[in-house]
């Protein structure tokens, strides 16, 4: 039978790793997702830069309100 979603991938880590990620496994399956993509595909400096400048001034406005 063909496979018929996305390739698996299975890996064995330390007790320690897995006692730190949640026990839903569509949650770890998220996580290893996004760590895989973030060290195999980093973002660019440029548009991490951009990212970090956007959340700063969310928090900035977010800030700003609180303050009223």
């Amino acid at each position: 039978m063909p496979n018929q979603g996305n390739p698996l991938l299975s890996v064995r880590i330390p007790l320690e790793l897995d006692e730190l990620l949640p026990k839903e496994r569509g949650e770890r399956s998220r996580i290893v997702r996004e760590a895989l993509r973030a060290y195999l595909c980093p973002p660019e400096p440029q548009d991490e830069m951009a990212l970090i400048k956007n959340q700063l001034a969310q928090l900035q406005k977010a800030i700003a309100s609180i303050a009223k």
